[in-house]
């Protein structure tokens, strides 16, 4: 699942998805196919929500073994015990919030997703099954990732697992999880990566059957995207859900300002 972007303003000519991509492409650029039939940001936002609609009944029971292999890594890299306030961005039908809830019972928990379909799964799983003492330990919010319903600074990780590839816009979403960190806090992105042959393949053929865009990074690509957000990167690397699905994990460190620039100064 993913939160996207804002609501847009003003009358300009709507934007449309336009990257180019074929299966030979570079294996770690950064590009995506493009849907079989180009479509606004506005037709995007109904495609996702209509997609998650439909597979938010029967999405805990299609998806199992492959939330087991890559919410499983999104705990490790969140290390342990977790941080004590943490954001679910994207957070689904709450599968990764059960997780930390069961590592650390005391967490403080903000989910946080674009879809309400999702979410009510999420609020079943979730808020149900806390003991009535830390009921108020969960906050299960519609929001996108560009524009988080957080203040600033008020949390101490934000995880995103399985979802980047569908951000529309990636950098303002980078942006708006580094507001809502604490310095030093931690970033974890779990994504689809194509650096992977059949994840090109699988993504050209999302292109030429879904109009639901994605796009899917390679890691260099991701990294170096997170750096320029004013993170630093503290672990990266690829694995595999399953034979044929390649995935990527990635923990980082938000920076305060003028921390980067310390570090990378010639030493006298």
């Amino acid at each position: 699942m993913d939160p996207r972007r804002p609501a847009s303003s003003g009358r300009s000519k709507p934007a449309t998805w336009t990257p180019s991509w074929s299966p030979r492409s570079n294996a770690g650029a950064d590009a995506s196919p493009a849907p079989a039939d180009l479509t606004t940001v506005d037709e995007q936002d109904r495609l996702l929500l209509d997609r998650y609609r439909s597979l938010a009944p029967s999405y805990d029971q299609s998806y199992g073994a492959y939330s087991e292999a890559t919410l499983g890594r999104a705990m490790h890299f969140l290390g342990a015990p977790p941080p004590q306030r943490i954001l679910d961005l994207a957070c689904g039908t709450g599968l990764l919030g059960a997780r930390i809830l069961a590592a650390a019972p005391q967490t403080i928990l903000t989910g946080v997703d674009v879809s309400e379909d999702m979410l009510a799964r999420a609020r079943a799983r979730l808020v149900g099954a806390l003991r009535p003492e830390l009921a108020g330990h969960v906050r299960l919010l519609a929001g996108r990732a560009e524009r988080l319903p957080l203040a600033d600074r008020s949390v101490d990780a934000v995880v995103i697992a399985n979802a980047f590839h569908l951000v529309a816009d990636p950098v303002a979403a980078l942006g708006e999880c580094r507001r809502v960190l604490v310095p030093h806090g931690r970033l974890v992105i779990v994504d689809w990566c194509r650096d992977y042959l059949a994840m090109r393949l699988l993504a050209w053929g999302m292109a030429l059957t879904q109009r639901l865009a994605r796009r899917i990074r390679g890691l260099e690509s991701l990294t170096s995207m997170v750096d320029k957000a004013g993170f630093r990167i503290d672990r990266a690397e690829r694995f595999r859900a399953r034979p044929a699905w390649g995935l990527m994990a990635l923990a980082a460190t938000r920076l305060e300002s003028g921390e980067r620039d310390a570090s990378e100064a010639p030493r006298p």
